[in-house]
């Protein structure tokens, strides 16, 4: 099971793994995801919560710290944190969003949480 130190992320949160960045509601969430082995390759994933804290997983302790170099995330850094892999991939289904200034990061990553989930979706099914 996950730990954390210290203090719970906000969630729903985005997380790092080896080949995307998945949304994720709850711990329970997490731990599966733990499960399916998608963290093989670092030591230290970065982790982003709702309200744009930056988070690190460390594999090793299975613990979600608050102790990161990049502490604050800018809406435009968390989606390009999130579209990055998915052109690397030549995925098509990326979040764009209009008038960012209008959005609280609280929604943006709700909404990237559930185009996640969509993807992975279609990723299963193919």
């Amino acid at each position: 099971m996950v730990k954390f130190l210290f203090r719970i992320p906000i969630f729903p949160i985005l997380v790092e793994t080896d080949s995307r960045v998945i949304g994720i509601c709850n711990s329970k969430e997490f731990a599966r995801l733990v499960k399916k082995k998608k963290f093989k390759s670092d030591d230290i994933y970065t982790v982003i919560d709702s309200t744009g804290e930056g988070w690190s997983y460390v594999t090793d302790h299975d613990v979600i710290s608050p102790f990161v170099l990049h502490k604050r995330w800018f809406k435009k850094e968390i989606i390009e944190f999130f579209n990055a892999p998915l052109i690397k991939m030549g995925i098509d289904n990326i979040y764009v969003s209009k008038s960012l200034s209008a959005k609280k990061v609280s929604i943006i990553i709700e909404e990237i949480v559930l185009l996640s989930k969509q993807i992975e979706k279609e990723i299963k099914k193919s």
